[in-house]
């Protein structure tokens, strides 16, 4: 598992121009969507799922994921909501 420093640098060297912390509130969730940037995402504290394609994957702290863009998904923060490390990387 990457420290976020180490998240950071990857961002910074794959050409993601933003890069952003989020908290997301207890239970937030988001209906299916999509996304003009390719996102590539930390989870700095709490917990936070994503589905797509059918499937679904939760990820504590450490955990981290990726959606391409265009890909629909759902995606929202456990009970005890999340905090993020965001990189988006736009065409």
């Amino acid at each position: 598992m990457p420290t976020p420093a180490e998240f950071r640098a990857a961002l910074e060297a794959e050409g993601f121009q933003e890069i952003l912390e989020r908290d997301s509130p207890p239970a937030q969730s988001f209906e299916i969507h999509s996304h003009a940037w390719d996102a590539r995402v930390l989870v700095l504290a709490g917990s936070f799922a994503l589905e797509r394609d059918g499937q679904r994957e939760s990820f504590g702290p450490g955990g981290w994921f990726e959606v391409p863009r265009g890909a629909l998904h759902t995606e929202g923060a456990g009970p005890e909501g999340a905090k993020l490390l965001v990189g988006r990387r736009h065409p």
